[in-house]
């Protein structure tokens, strides 16, 4: 994966499940969450793993704010 950031935000806007899944997990790595993403039929599918349980509408809204500064190539995003 790139370590220039430029370079990884190019990536995750071209829709690169690893590249968003790598910002995700700068994103939520205070909290202890690991982000994990894949892409299934042009479909970016999110997972998160957490010692605590989420508040869903809030990790789903900070999520979905990241997702809409990227604005990555998607059809779909199922989080």
């Amino acid at each position: 994966m790139a370590s220039d950031p430029a370079a990884l935000r190019l990536l995750a806007q071209e829709g690169n499940a690893s590249a968003i899944a790598t910002l995700l997990n700068q994103s939520f790595s205070r909290q202890g969450v690991r982000v994990q993403a894949k892409t299934v039929q042009n479909t970016l599918v999110i997972r998160l793993q957490s010692p605590t349980q989420l508040d869903a509408k809030t990790t789903v809204s900070r999520i979905c704010r990241g997702l809409q500064t990227l604005q990555p190539e998607l059809s779909l995003i199922h989080i």
